[in-house]
């Protein structure tokens, strides 16, 4: 029996290197017709083969669809927006968005952001000052401390200065302060009515975390605020229970994690 022992092996390998083989000749003709069919997409999408076969997988900034390229040269294929499901009830297109959000994260660079709490779940954060969404986030954010204990929050200022005129001049005020945390939660929870901006501010730096902010808003496809990444799970717009299954859903991962 051990003399077949490395036929076999040799042919399991065979075996993943056309199977591999196959996924990136079925990755470039997704590439090369998604291409055709939808060329402004196009060139922020990172195609991947999906689980599911005939389907690829294409993060476009932090949204996770997939595409049907077509099966005749001359027709066209199909993008399909919506959430994937194992017959066992896993969501595979959520794992995706996780492990795209993870990925995010360690590459921003936090120390631009205004950094508040220090639980152990990173909480990253677009808002801005003026946006009422954002600011019944920050009341939410108050009322509950049980939940603030358990994490650590990065906000980066994204004002949307065509919605509200006035939210970059609040914006430039958080952070000219010596303490923007503390500037930030008195702003938006309504403490601070008329901020006026210190002649002594560090003007650079405030430019710096606004083009940073701005810049990372556009490669993620960032539209709207507030914007979240709770933990692993993509937050768009005010919804406090997914806020909360984001976090608990880290924490439960870690729990996990560590006791193994």
């Amino acid at each position: 029996m051990r003399k077949y022992l490395p036929i076999a092996c040799f042919f399991l390998l065979i075996i993943a290197i056309q199977a591999e083989a196959a996924d990136e000749n079925f990755v470039k003709l997704c590439r090369e017709s998604f291409k055709r069919d939808f060329p402004v997409s196009a060139e922020k999408a990172r195609i991947l083969p999906s689980p599911v076969r005939g389907l690829c997988e294409l993060h476009l900034g932090l949204n996770v669809v997939y595409y049907a390229p077509p099966s005749e040269p001359d027709k066209k294929g199909y993008l399909l927006v919506g959430e994937i499901y194992t017959p066992e009830g896993k969501n595979i297109t959520v794992e995706a968005r996780e492990r795209l959000a993870t990925d995010v994260v360690k590459k921003l660079d936090l120390s631009k952001a205004i950094k508040i709490g220090t639980g152990p779940v990173k909480v990253i954060e677009f808002t801005d000052p003026d946006c009422p969404f954002c600011r019944r986030l920050e009341r939410f954010f108050a009322q509950n401390p049980e939940l603030t204990a358990k994490i650590t929050r990065y906000v980066f200022l994204y004002p949307l200065t065509k919605l509200h005129p006035g939210a970059e001049k609040h914006a430039r005020w958080i952070l000219c302060q010596k303490e923007p945390d503390k500037a930030l939660v008195d702003l938006m929870i309504g403490k601070i009515v008329k901020p006026e901006i210190s002649e002594q501010c560090d003007l650079q730096s405030v430019e710096e975390h606004l083009s940073y902010s701005r810049n990372i808003a556009g490669e993620l496809g960032i539209r709207g605020t507030p914007f979240l990444i709770a933990g692993r799970t993509v937050v768009s717009g005010f919804n406090p229970g997914l806020i909360y299954t984001g976090i608990n859903r880290w924490l439960r991962a870690e729990h996990a994690k560590n006791k193994h």
